[in-house]
C-alpha cells in the first residue's frame, strides 16, 4: 500500500470487475450531457472546447437546456435506483 491508497482503489475496482456486480456509475448531467452531443471528435484543445461549450451552455434558454436537464433528471432516477438496488446486495456479492 503506498499512502494515497491507490493500490486499494486498484483492488477494489477490480474485485468489482471479477464479481461482475459494480456500483452503478453516476449519471451525467445535464451540461455534461449538453457537450458530448456537441462535440463531435476530440481535439487537441479540448479544454477550449470545454470552457466554450460552457459559455454557450450557459446562455441557453430554460427552454433549450430543458431536454438536457430531463435527459440528466431520467439519468439521475434510473442511477438511484440501480444503486438502491446494489446497496441491498450482501456485501460478499458487492
Amino acid at each position: 500500500d503506498d499512502a494515497t491508497g491507490v493500490d486499494d482503489m486498484a483492488t477494489v475496482k477490480l474485485a468489482e470487475r471479477a464479481v461482475g456486480v459494480a456500483r452503478p456509475r453516476t449519471p451525467m448531467n445535464a451540461f455534461i450531457l449538453y457537450c458530448t452531443r456537441m462535440r463531435t471528435t476530440k481535439p487537441e484543445g479540448v479544454s477550449l472546447l470545454t470552457a466554450a461549450l460552457s459559455e454557450r451552455f450557459a446562455a441557453l434558454s430554460d427552454e433549450d437546456k430543458a431536454e438536457f436537464v430531463e435527459e440528466a433528471r431520467r439519468l439521475k432516477e434510473a442511477y438511484d435506483e440501480e444503486l438502491r438496488k446494489w446497496k441491498e446486495l450482501p456485501a460478499d456479492v458487492r
